[in-house]
């Protein structure tokens, strides 16, 4: 695929990079399912949640194992080992160019590149992903069953909450550290939340 992929030079037609996938799928057996089956981030209707839910899962567990992982790394450089190939996939990978064309204005406006430590690689993912959650709460791709909140609610973490109700970013920090170290795909309908149940 790699020697495939180099032949093809700076670009290649949609047709052609679906038709090789196709090929490379059936030669190996067929591994990867025809049909995505979402469990924590399935929706109401399956044009809800799914796909941008779960790469915003990946990045948040994902950012909370370096936050684990690189606790003694004084090298660790959360833009260039982290943020930058995020934002990478996220821009030239999302279907929806309109998300990533949004997405490219808040690496900038949440100044990105000036994320330094683990701590802020954590908070900045949670910023953007509410900001964004907020930006879409009540629009088209909204899912009614699930509407878009600010995370996390009151119902997970209310230790998350000071008093007026802002957060407390000390525990959100805490919480999303437990929280995204411990997904597990078999409890997760027990935890699930209907959102719209929820009093913010």
């Amino acid at each position: 695929m790699d020697q495939w992929l180099q032949n093809q030079g700076p670009s290649m037609s949609y047709e052609d990079w679906t038709k090789k996938l196709e090929e490379v799928h059936t030669d190996l057996g067929n591994p990867l399912p025809r049909e995505i089956e979402w469990v924590a981030c399935k929706g109401s209707k399956p044009h809800f949640r799914g796909y941008t839910c779960g790469v915003w899962v990946l990045a948040h567990a994902m950012a909370a194992e370096a936050y684990k992982q690189e606790a003694n790394n004084a090298t660790f450089n959360p833009v260039t080992e982290f943020l930058d190939p995020f934002y990478h996939f996220v821009v030239k990978f999302l279907s929806c160019e309109w998300c990533a064309k949004n997405f490219r204005k808040e690496a900038v406006s949440f100044k990105m590149k000036e994320v330094a430590t683990r701590e802020q690689l954590v908070m900045w993912l949670w910023r953007v992903h509410n900001f964004v959650n907020k930006r879409l709460s009540g629009y088209h791709s909204d899912d009614p069953k699930f509407p878009k909140r600010q995370f996390p609610p009151p119902v997970l973490c209310s230790q998350c909450y000071t008093p007026d109700g802002a957060f407390d970013e000390e525990e959100v920090l805490k919480f999303l550290i437990r929280y995204f170290s411990d997904i597990r795909q078999d409890s997760v309908q027990a935890c699930r939340i209907n959102y719209a149940d929820l009093t913010l």
